[in-house]
């Protein structure tokens, strides 16, 4: 990313948590099993290297630590946003209260970034706060972690132009492709997943887009 993107381009990272332990098996929470497919989402709490120093259920800290990582990188840490779920998903735990954030970190490739704050405003015309209130889609289009169409909204039209060029190198099911078509971005979709990338494509070239943002390649 940090090779492609223009130097006055951002990256905005939004990433989840997960515990040290040897992974659960119960049907809420890191690993949930999702009702229409019933599949598991992913595994979360898992095993760790003795040398970090975790201990068993510790929070392993994962976006601070990639954050951290990235300035060591070059990154410019900017802002982090905490994505306050309205609708979290269910945990059974019963020590610790139920897991209904997210960080959203903003990264600039150099002090000279673009950032347009008159496009994302507060109902109050005040500028933009760094928590966002925002329904989960989970399980929406046969993805288990989709996030917000507002999410990718917000963050789309704060760090671009109409016409400029977007890339989710975690594609899922092509939301952020979707959303900067609607707003007359142009978008380059990265998915491992076959399965997903298929979705992504069925979705986009159901929209009749303005721009060639759907293209299949192998």
């Amino acid at each position: 990313m940090k090779r492609t993107l223009r130097n006055n381009g951002t990256l905005w990272l939004n990433i989840g948590d997960g515990y040290a332990r040897n992974g659960g098996v119960g049907k809420h929470g890191p690993n949930a099993i999702v009702g229409n497919t019933k599949k598991q989402i992913q595994k979360r709490n898992c095993k760790v290297p003795a040398c970090w120093g975790l201990k068993d259920r510790d929070l392993l800290g994962i976006p601070w630590r990639v954050a951290f990582a990235l300035q060591e990188d070059g990154w410019i840490l900017r802002s982090k946003i905490t994505w306050v779920k309205k609708n979290p998903m269910p945990e059974s735990v019963k020590n610790r209260p139920t897991n209904a954030t997210e960080e959203i970190f903003l990264f600039a490739k150099s002090q000279s970034y673009y950032y347009n704050a008159e496009n994302v405003r507060e109902q109050s015309g005040a500028n933009l706060r760094n928590y966002w209130i925002l329904n989960q889609e989970a399980g929406k289009y046969g993805h288990p972690a989709a996030f917000p169409r507002e999410l990718a909204r917000r963050c789309i039209l704060l760090g671009s132009n109409e016409e400029d060029i977007i890339i989710d190198p975690f594609g899922g099911s092509g939301t952020t492709g979707i959303v900067a078509n609607e707003l007359h971005r142009k978008a380059i979709i990265v998915e491992l997943n076959p399965t997903y990338a298929e979705m992504a494509l069925s979705r986009g070239l159901s929209i009749q887009p303005k721009f060639p943002s759907f293209v299949a390649e192998d």
